[in-house]
């Protein structure tokens, strides 16, 4: 193999890399997207009383928790065919016990070794559905 050639091969090497990053970097930046539009938009809102309806601390599946949710459904149902694995979700009361009207919620995928964890006002849903406050 010439010099050339062997330049050649390494550049052709280090262009496959940046373009893995790149996608999985892609990847990672869909899973943020869906992530927090699950806990931002009213449209998304039987999504987290489904979350809330399950014990602190109990993971599940996201697609799971999207009944009635076809947009969103196929986004993700799209995302986890990507990287062949489920996106879970999980609520935990806030650390702070003043802070009685927040909680966290956490998005995992356990291929990517992907996490996103949001602080959710809990309390400005319960205020609006005071069944889920009996849980």
């Amino acid at each position: 193999m010439t010099i050339q050639e062997k330049l050649e091969k390494k550049v052709i090497e280090e262009i496959e890399e940046i373009e893995e990053a790149e996608e999985e970097s892609s990847l990672e930046d869909d899973l943020s997207g869906v992530s927090a539009d699950l806990l931002s938009f009213r449209k998304y809102e039987s999504f987290v009383r489904q979350l809330f309806e399950l014990k602190p601390g109990i993971w599940a599946d996201v697609l799971g928790l999207c009944n009635g949710l076809d947009e969103i459904k196929a986004s993700i149902h799209k995302l986890e065919a990507k990287i062949d694995d489920t996106l879970k979700v999980l609520w935990l009361e806030h650390p702070d016990p003043a802070e009685v009207d927040f909680c966290l919620v956490l998005f995992y995928v356990d291929v990517l070794d992907w996490n996103s964890l949001a602080v959710y006002n809990k309390g400005r849903l319960l205020a609006k559905n005071p069944l889920i406050a009996q849980i």
